[in-house]
């Protein structure tokens, strides 16, 4: 018993060394360069500062081929053995967008954990209004739960009527499978 106690000590010892010399940096210019290749999406960062658990990127850009989309205040990547989190802060979309969604978004949180392997979970703030929800990894299925204000609903009129009422007024629900 002592001796599978020990061993697994070691195995758990190895993952924690190996998690935490991992070079983040690296791992986000080779993230940088697939969105890219893939979606021709530029992330550009103005400072990245790295330690044992996070990846900080400062004053972030980002441009949708070859067009300014957004301005990212700060993203934070916190890298953990049981749960992965990236963070947003401060989003401003750009004017071109700003017909069709909020022109600031507090924050966007994205959560993967071993606890619920398949799923990531989503949060989102603007000013006015909030969403809850979760990708589904198997079933490449996005399923979002919206709160929106008065405010939000008159001015992305054309947006919100497209979403499914729920009972509660104001809340509203958004699915989308991607293929």
């Amino acid at each position: 018993m002592i001796k599978l106690v020990r061993y697994l000590s070691y195995i758990l010892l190895f993952f924690v060394v190996v998690f935490a010399t991992l070079p983040k940096t690296n791992i986000y210019y080779f993230a940088q360069q697939k969105l890219y290749n893939k979606y021709k999406i530029k992330f550009i960062s103005k400072d990245i500062k790295q330690n044992i658990t996070k990846l900080s990127l400062e004053e972030n850009k980002i441009i949708f081929d070859g067009i300014k989309v957004a301005n990212i205040d700060n993203i934070l990547i916190k890298t953990y053995i049981a749960y992965n989190q990236i963070i947003f802060y401060n989003i401003k979309l750009d004017s071109i967008i700003n017909k069709f969604a909020p022109s600031y978004i507090g924050f966007v949180s994205l959560k993967y954990s071993l606890i619920d392997p398949t799923k990531i979970k989503i949060e989102l703030k603007t000013k006015t209004s909030k969403a809850n929800g979760y990708f589904d990894i198997i079933k490449n299925k996005l399923q979002l739960t919206l709160t929106i204000s008065q405010q939000d609903k008159n001015r992305y009129y054309q947006i919100v009527s497209k979403l499914q009422k729920t009972k509660q007024k104001g809340i509203y629900k958004y699915e989308y499978i991607f293929k």
